[in-house]
């Protein structure tokens, strides 16, 4: 993976022509926290806005995560004001607090770099004047790319982040050794019969437990239930953004 913005300059490259799957999942984790900060920074939401509300939060584990969220006044607002002269980007403004609520309660809603055990470390390259993710594993090809010539958009920046984001998501819980159907079975009964509201969100984050990828899966998928993905991706910019999903937007090339 390589970017090339004034926040990041780095090119991260990882040896995967002998490497087992967990070493797969910390290279996609790895990259995945490279890539979902700037996706959101990119966006057009007003971070500030949300951390002055995270900041309200703190507490130990899911119950206690889930009990502040259905405690919680007045978030739909909060969202308002976070966009605002923009009401399509509310699922990003949603998507990033639900992203960053969980570390006020010491979980991840997604597989971290300090979860798979593996020995394999990123070399270090030049980046090119591009954004892009080039890789292949198995059955796994992507390559997303985003040439940064003059003109190009914030928006553009985004989506290609977050297209790249999305990625390594599912591939880090691909490959960290998780019985997904038994986990995907416990969630639809955390959500089954719920309406997406907060209330509802909150009540099914309550029973979410298990150990620190368990947990992050089940975040993962019960809140994709209501619609939410907790963290960078395409979907939470489509409404404002319709061209993101397009197949001419510029120098990205979607693949795997």
């Amino acid at each position: 993976m390589e970017v090339s913005l004034p926040e990041l300059k780095e090119g991260m490259l990882f040896d995967l022509s002998s490497a087992s799957g967990k070493d797969v999942a910390y290279a996609a984790s790895y990259c995945s926290e490279k890539a979902d900060p700037l996706a959101f920074a990119y966006s057009g939401i007003d971070i500030p806005v949300l951390e002055r509300e995270l900041s309200k939060y703190s507490g130990r584990g899911p119950r206690e995560a889930g009990a502040a969220i259905i405690a919680a006044k007045n978030l739909r607002e909060m969202f308002k004001d976070s966009i605002d002269d923009k009401p399509a980007l509310l699922p990003a403004a949603e998507c990033y607090f639900f992203s960053r609520l969980p570390q006020k309660f010491g979980f991840s809603p997604k597989i971290t770099s300090q979860m798979p055990q593996s020995p394999i470390r990123p070399r270090a390259f030049a980046p090119g004047n591009r954004i892009s993710l080039v890789s292949k594993f198995r059955d796994w090809v992507a390559i997303k790319k985003l040439f940064l010539e003059p003109g190009v958009e914030r928006w553009e920046i985004s989506g290609i982040l977050s297209g790249i984001n999305e990625t390594l998501v599912k591939k880090a819980f691909d490959f960290a050794g998780l019985d997904q159907a038994k986990l995907a079975a416990k969630a639809a009964q955390l959500t089954k019969g719920k309406r997406k509201s907060y209330q509802s969100i909150g009540e099914a984050v309550q029973g979410i437990s298990g150990t620190p990828e368990e947990t992050a899966y089940l975040y993962n998928s019960a809140l994709s239930t209501f619609e939410i993905l907790p963290y960078a991706n395409r979907a939470m910019l489509s409404k404002q953004y319709p061209e993101i999903k397009g197949p001419k937007m510029r120098g990205r090339k979607p693949k795997g």
